[in-house]
């Protein structure tokens, strides 16, 4: 930060949703270390400096750009410069990365591409601090946005520790239920899961995949026919942690992507905090530590079905009971919004 003193009352700058699980949690830890926060939606994203201008704002210490919100950047920045504020950017995502790599928007060589490109980085760097999720997402904006290293943050997503509470795994079950649950994007590999769900040979899993998206379709012909697979439209958001407490596994993302391998997803997060074995392709996004001893994650070589499987049998073989401990305990050692909050006051600081 380029302020000397601590926040005490920060900007949030831009049309978001504050309920998002990253906006929310967030929000809440800022809130716990008493930080103010005083919410601007500007009308039009590019005009926000003069309508801001125009506010009831009064005086703030720093504003936040939340995820998502690249548009809100130019203006955001231009306000602070006048108020001689520094400007935080949490944009979990690249849209470069989302409309050329995830989308297949535009050819990575095209001409389009590279204007969204450089319009991506000029905006990256007019922030003083950029937020990422995990380590290789930060090296990400450093060495595809041009952002300084010295200006990234990493803060885990975590998750909202208010309704993602532990609970004791129950032995009294005849059934090994497994989770899925998301947009069915690319990005999941949901033809991953449903290829190993053909060829699983153990009767005694069900497998539950809840949401829609595009690949919802072609899972569903894949699986037609199998007794064990539900397949379950959105459910609301509170009542996601039973519907995990009441599964042996939830299952990640298993993409082949650069991406995929850049994130840790919002229901593994959730999962751990809940204190359910994880099964999800082997990453250097994750600390290195929960590759190398046992924390009720099993690891799955990324787009390989049959090593989706195979993961699945360790957890079946190595039993969820102690893999609820293990879960929960990595889930507050690396992820917490305690942790959250250590890494929150480095920035506020």
């Amino acid at each position: 930060m380029t302020s000397t003193e601590a926040i005490e009352k920060l900007l949030w700058w831009g049309r978001s949703d504050p309920s998002y699980s990253r906006n929310g949690v967030i929000r809440n830890v800022m809130s716990n270390l008493g930080v103010s926060v005083v919410d601007f939606k500007p009308r039009l994203s590019v005009f926000g400096h003069i309508e801001a201008s125009f506010a009831s704002i009064g005086d703030v210490d720093a504003i936040w750009v939340p995820c998502f919100r690249q548009r809100d950047l130019a203006s955001a920045s231009k306000w602070a410069k006048r108020k001689n504020i520094p400007l935080v950017f949490d944009p979990l995502i690249s849209t470069f990365d989302k409309q050329v790599f995830e989308r297949k928007k535009f050819l990575p060589t095209s001409p389009a591409a590279k204007k969204l490109l450089e319009w991506e980085t000029r905006l990256f760097q007019k922030a003083d601090v950029i937020i990422a999720d995990t380590e290789l997402h930060a090296r990400y904006y450093e060495e595809t946005l041009g952002v300084d290293p010295c200006k990234t943050q990493v803060i885990p997503v975590s998750s909202d520790e208010n309704i993602f509470t532990f609970k004791k795994y129950s032995k009294d079950r005849s059934e090994f239920r497994i989770l899925f649950y998301g947009n069915y994007l690319e990005l999941h590999g949901i033809d991953v899961i449903a290829q190993a769900i053909v060829e699983n040979k153990n009767d005694s899993i069900h497998w539950t995949l809840i949401g829609d998206g595009p690949t919802r379709k072609a899972a569903e012909e894949k699986c037609k026919g199998l007794h064990n697979i539900e397949f379950i439209d959105w459910v609301e958001y509170e009542e996601l942690p039973k519907l995990i407490h009441d599964s042996n596994i939830v299952l990640g993302i298993f993409d082949t992507g650069n991406k995929a391998s850049r994130v840790i997803p919002n229901k593994v997060y959730q999962a751990l905090a809940c204190g359910r074995s994880v099964v999800t392709l082997q990453s250097l996004a994750y600390p290195s530590e929960l590759v190398k001893n046992p924390t009720g994650i099993y690891w799955s070589q990324a787009g390989d079905p049959s090593s989706l499987l195979d993961a699945v049998e360790r957890a079946i073989a190595h039993g969820s009971e102690s893999d609820s401990q293990y879960a929960r305990a990595a889930y507050e050692k690396y992820f917490s919004n305690a942790v959250v909050n250590e890494s929150l006051k480095k920035v506020l600081s």
